[in-house]
């Protein structure tokens, strides 16, 4: 149940950052910089959202940093991701289970968080190494 709403909400995000976004900035700037200037609008977006939904109050300074952080190699590893398999889906699915983690995680287990995050990022290399071929310029 957590991974179908993971994936009604916070999947359906990509379809505004790393489809339209993202690309739109890569057309001027390098992928790095795109990617960084989308992590402030993503970041923006949900220190909004969850200022309006009242969880931001709730978070602690340590919290909020982690949060950021979080989203700073999420960031890398979806931008990534539609850079190397131009997948919408993946970008949604990898978005979803991204968050479905971070929801069961949330008791506080800081190793079973980091460990989650690990998974993801071997996931991620794994599926854009193994199932697509590299694209020239990539970097």
């Amino acid at each position: 149940m957590l991974f179908l709403k993971a994936l009604l909400i916070g999947g359906v995000e990509e379809i505004g950052w790393r489809y339209t976004f993202q690309p739109i900035l890569e057309e001027k700037i390098n992928y790095v910089l795109a990617t960084l200037v989308t992590l402030l609008a993503w970041g923006s977006w949900h220190f909004a959202y969850y200022y309006i939904d009242g969880t931001l109050a709730k978070l602690s300074l340590t919290g909020l940093a982690s949060f950021y952080l979080g989203l700073l190699i999420n960031s890398f590893i979806l931008s990534a991701l539609y850079r190397k398999t131009k997948s919408l889906w993946i970008c949604v699915m990898t978005h979803a289970l991204i968050n479905t983690l971070a929801q069961v995680s949330l008791g506080g287990n800081r190793f079973l968080a980091l460990a989650c995050q690990v998974l993801i990022i071997i996931l991620a290399i794994l599926v854009s190494t193994t199932w697509f071929k590299p694209r020239v310029n990539d970097f």
